[in-house]
């Protein structure tokens, strides 16, 4: 059936009848969009995904206390773009070395921030 057969179908129907089509065609597409953000909200809670999860609660947080006034809370947006830039870079770096996944797990990625720590920490001592 073509959308032309449903078109001439639709024309000697009822407006009740067309309402209701409508309203679980919307219903249907509400549901899907629903699901999409249910996905992509799951992904940026998903430590395995989202490198700079603590940031972006940090930031909210911020966010709340100070009634989103974004001028109290730069620092804290600084700090969530240097995160995004750091693991950035680190993915596009494992992308062109061919290493998979393009992005650390979580537990690769604290490995790497201790030893990122302990390495400033030995810096600083010899100073």
């Amino acid at each position: 059936m073509s959308s032309y057969d449903v078109l001439v179908t639709w024309v000697g129907a009822p407006k009740a009848t067309f309402a209701f089509v409508h309203c679980v065609l919307f219903l249907k597409v509400s549901l899907s969009v629903q699901v999409l953000m249910d996905r992509n909200v799951r992904k940026l809670r998903d430590q395995d995904i989202n490198p700079c999860l603590e940031e972006t609660h940090a930031s909210s947080k911020c966010m709340d206390h100070y009634n989103y006034d974004r001028n109290m809370c730069s620092a804290y947006f600084q700090n969530y773009k240097d995160c995004r830039k750091y693991w950035h870079n680190v993915m596009v770096q494992r992308r062109r070395e061919g290493i998979k996944p393009d992005m650390p797990t979580a537990a690769e990625r604290r490995e790497m921030l201790a030893a990122l720590e302990e390495s400033l920490t030995d810096l600083s001592a010899g100073l």
